[in-house]
């Protein structure tokens, strides 16, 4: 999971100048809120949106889902490495999380907190942004419910997120400081591969 408020400790996520959070740690702050015994939290990755619609939607579950502002297509920012490891994790802008709560014929409809209210998205200005977001979600949803399938295919980039969420843990736990290593670099000094998903 990478996170502003983690990934650059004296940055503010809500400032210009800040970042964002990726699906896993709002799935890991999603487990924390609620009711283990009441409520599946699942973290949902390369699972095409017309699937995320007939496997939640239509159980009147809303998908939590990673895109980008207004639905423009998705350009490559700054990138990290990841010390140890040598992983490349990219950062995709303009980063926007929003809820899938609805799907026609030509659109998909969001509570878009960007918009302040419910907005609906042409399709394909959405598949675009969610796979450029590296296809990842997450889902709430009472246990009661049927089994939902909930399994895709995992990314290299998620793969990375775990890591450094992981390395980012340990060095927490080890010491005070509030420092790691991961070194920035940008996009023009050193090219990073950008890869959209296949579904």
């Amino acid at each position: 999971g990478l996170v502003g408020s983690e990934m650059c400790i004296e940055t503010d996520p809500r400032e210009a100048s800040g970042w964002g959070c990726y699906a896993p740690v709002i799935e890991r702050a999603i487990k924390k809120a609620v009711d283990p015994n009441q409520f599946q939290v699942s973290l949902l990755f390369g699972i095409p949106l017309d699937v995320l619609c007939e496997t939640y939607l239509q159980n009147n579950i809303p998908v939590i889902l990673w895109a980008t502002i207004d639905m423009e297509y998705p350009t490559p920012g700054d990138c990290w490495l990841i010390e140890g490891t040598g992983e490349e994790l990219q950062w995709m802008r303009p980063e926007h999380c929003l809820l899938l709560v609805g799907y026609d014929q030509d659109y998909y409809y969001f509570n878009d907190p960007t918009a302040g209210r419910q907005y609906r998205y042409e399709k394909s200005a959405c598949e675009a942004a969610y796979q450029g977001l590296h296809s990842q979600a997450v889902a709430v949803y009472e246990k009661s419910y049927p089994p939902l399938k909930t399994a895709g295919k995992a990314s290299c980039f998620l793969a990375a997120c775990y890591i450094w969420l992981a390395a980012y843990e340990k060095k927490s736990s080890d010491s005070q400081s509030t420092g790691f290593n991961i070194r920035k670099h940008a996009i023009l000094k050193r090219s990073c591969a950008f890869s959209i998903l296949s579904a």
